[in-house]
């Protein structure tokens, strides 16, 4: 029997309404004056609410109201020549913003250089304070450069500067500011973090509620989930009704599948509701799902689709007894399990029934597959069997066409599989130029019971479609089911980090890299494959020497540096067993870390890997957070010669502002013989001149696992 039987009924006839924002001003309202900068002044070459900015540093400006631009007529340029130092900038008059409230800023632009942006803020008194926002990449072609950010505290107005700092010319146009207050979720103070300004006993933008026979208590923890704070309630002298904490009513499309997810710790059995506000105001509620007692943090995931008038919501997670309920780090989002077409195989191919409708079977290589339409599944009736004998190359799969997707946003991918082999997992993304990229989401094992994968992964930033692969690359059998894709809550850390490693030894790097990390303080960690060092090669021994005696880390990478996934179980302990054992012999330092070559692993790998090392590192592409930290599986961003400038400040700029971890894969830094995974000298001074002005922490593998770990 749920908890809440009757509970709905009851409550609308004793309760009181809780009043929800009677403000129903648009939450997509665009903030920037005169944004198309159509209207000009009269009498002067500028457009109304718009203003020239070069009053400080050294440069030759000229600032153009042009009469072209991507909307309209009209657009802004600026152009510097004999640059010394200083910024120009078009910008529009402040406006005013509320405090501690996420905003999304947006323009369109050109331009031949990297350019910068940056929030003036303005405070009550006036006084004058700047939050950066984000690096842009050079463009020939009109680009849209999209941030979200969260105004300080002391906020009353802002205005935007797109920054041209250096020789070259920039041009903007469609300028927008929004209040992220809108359809879709975007809770105020999700995680407790920032307390009310007026009250700093209460937590920002949060409220209590209670009814029926019962002495509850509120309390805005110093402990929490994610960081330092939550909201707990607790009851005594229970007979009826319920207490809660809730969020600020949001603003909701109808009709649309939503995902609730919050994080918490109960000693008793709780409920999640919804109360919704129609678009005449009548107020309703729909019951979401009991929650089990945990003693530890636990999370809550609950679908949820709204009614076909629904215009704003909040959701009571309710304690109803005599007992205590923790939470923390809210989120409600589109649910976009629906990108996945036909998702438990329920229904079959109107031409082929014993096919599911709108998935394709593919194999390709040397192996023999065999697909079927399965009468039985995890849920429902129905799920999709591959078969492969006769292996040799390639691999087996049931895929569905790719699908449109946000870039540069976090995703959650689940499904459910049984596999007599293990199996891997991997996604597919059709990209804004119509090339394929390739993201690995690890290897599940074997299973003879249904079983749950999940991983989360960052959209790359030029993705325009993806589906997710999960395929058979040996002779064996897996069944899958329940497929599901939706928007990922990261978890962050107490702050970001970065973690810059080299992979194989280089000698060059000696020459190279060493010493310009040393210009920044930055400390690495150099993975070696040992039998590029062993025998009299003196100068290769000196080489380690040098990296160990600046404070470097060093890993292991083998010994031979072959595909582990391809050897006996002899020659795997080998590899890993003698390459630390030369490391640490001739060294004298303690490896901890691992590195596979070519970042090719298994799960026999990834067993032999355990029995000498505490982590392992591969080459699968993302940022490590508190809800997808792997020890055995960190995610990385790969450096090649093709790495543009602008795409390592946005992963900079994604870590610094999500708390993230991202480690950076190098190989050899060089100008000569560049080959597909180097980076040149000129590429490596100016990535490391972007780590140090984001002002991230560098810390080694060593130091960054030793800081996190007691987090999770």
């Amino acid at each position: 029997m749920k908890l809440l039987k009757g509970f709905l009924a009851f409550l609308l006839a004793v309760t009181p309404l809780i009043a929800l924002n009677p403000d129903k001003a648009s939450a997509h309202e665009n903030l920037v004056p005169n944004p198309s900068v159509e209207t000009s002044v009269a009498g002067e070459n500028r457009p109304e609410f718009w203003h020239q900015g070069s009053n400080w540093g050294s440069r030759s400006t000229v600032f153009s109201y042009e009469n072209t631009g991507l909307q309209g007529n009209r657009s802004l340029k600026v152009m510097t020549t004999n640059y010394q130092s200083g910024d120009a900038k078009w910008y529009f008059d402040h406006v005013a913003v509320q405090p501690n409230t996420g905003y999304t800023y947006s323009d369109y632009y050109k331009s031949d250089v990297g350019t910068e942006l940056v929030a003036e803020v303005l405070d009550a008194t006036g006084a004058v304070s700047y939050q950066w926002l984000a690096w842009t990449g050079p463009s020939s072609d009109w680009k849209q450069v999209s941030i979200d950010f969260t105004t300080t505290a002391n906020t009353a107005k802002i205005s935007i500067f797109h920054l041209l700092i250096g020789n070259g010319y920039l041009q903007t146009d469609a300028f927008s500011l929004t209040d992220q207050h809108a359809p879709g979720g975007n809770i105020l103070n999700p995680g407790f973090e920032t307390a009310d300004p007026n009250n700093p006993a209460q937590p920002f933008a949060w409220k209590t509620g209670s009814w029926g026979t019962n002495t509850p208590t509120y309390s805005y923890q110093s402990t929490g989930y994610v960081s330092e704070r939550s909201g707990r309630v607790d009851i005594t002298n229970y007979q009826s009704g319920d207490a809660k904490w809730y969020f600020e009513p949001i603003a909701v499309e109808p009709n649309t599948d939503y995902l609730f997810e919050n994080y918490y710790r109960a000693n008793i059995l709780t409920s999640v509701v919804a109360q919704v506000e129609a678009d005449s105001g009548a107020i309703s509620y729909q019951w979401l799902g009991d929650v089990a007692a945990s003693a530890n943090w636990k999370q809550t995931s609950l679908p949820i689709t709204t009614p076909a008038n629904a215009e704003r919501l909040t959701i009571f997670h309710l304690l109803a007894g005599n007992g205590f309920l923790e939470t923390d780090s809210y989120s409600f989002a589109e649910n976009l399990q629906g990108l996945v077409p036909n998702p438990s195989f329920e229904t079959a191919d109107a031409g082929n029934p014993n096919a599911p409708a709108q998935w394709q079977a593919n194999n390709w290589g040397s192996n023999t597959a065999a697909f079927e339409y399965l009468n039985e599944g995890h849920t429902g009736n129905r799920s999709a069997k591959v078969t492969v004998s006769n292996y040799q190359s390639g691999d087996a799969k049931w895929w569905y066409e790719p699908v449109v997707v946000e870039p540069g946003i976090e995703y959650a991918f689940s499904n459910f599989y049984r596999a007599n082999i293990p199996t891997r997992i991997v996604v597919w993304v059709v990209t804004d130029a119509g090339t394929n990229q390739y993201i690995g989401l690890g290897s599940a094992p074997a299973s003879a019971n249904w079983i749950e994968f999940h991983d989360t992964f960052t959209m790359p930033v030029n993705a325009a479609r993806a589906t997710i692969l999960h395929i058979v690359e040996q002779n064996g059998f897996l069944i899958v089911d329940d497929y599901a894709l939706a928007l990922g809550q990261i978890q962050g850390f107490d702050r970001a980090l970065v973690t810059l490693t080299f992979d194989d030894g280089w000698e060059a790097n000696v020459a190279t890299a060493l010493p310009i990390m040393q210009q920044h303080g930055f400390l690495s960690t150099q993975f070696y494959a040992t039998g590029f060092l062993d025998g009299e090669n003196y100068q290769n021994l000196q080489n380690v020497w040098q990296f160990i005696n600046a404070g470097h880390e060093i890993g292991s990478h083998s010994v031979t540096h072959p595909d582990l996934t391809t050897l006996s179980p002899e020659q795997l302990d080998y590899e890993l067993r003698e390459s630390k054992q030369f490391l640490e012999n001739t060294f004298g330092v303690k490896v901890k870390n691992f590195a596979s070559p070519f970042g090719a692993y298994n799960n026999t790998v990834i067993e032999g890997i355990q029995q000498y090392y505490q982590s392992h590192r591969g080459v699968d592409v993302g940022y490590n957070s508190k809800d997808n930290f792997d020890i055995w599986r960190f995610k990385v961003q790969n450096m090649t010669p093709a790495t543009t400038l602008a795409e390592v400040q946005a992963w900079l700029q994604h870590a610094a502002s999500k708390k993230l971890w991202l480690i950076l894969v190098y190989h050899k830094v060089e100008d000569v013989n560049v080959g597909p995974y180097d980076t040149t000298e000129e590429q490596f001074i100016a990535q490391m001149a972007a780590l140090a002005a984001s002002g991230i922490h560098v810390a080694t593998m060593q130091q960054a696992i030793e800081e996190l770990l007691p987090q999770l």
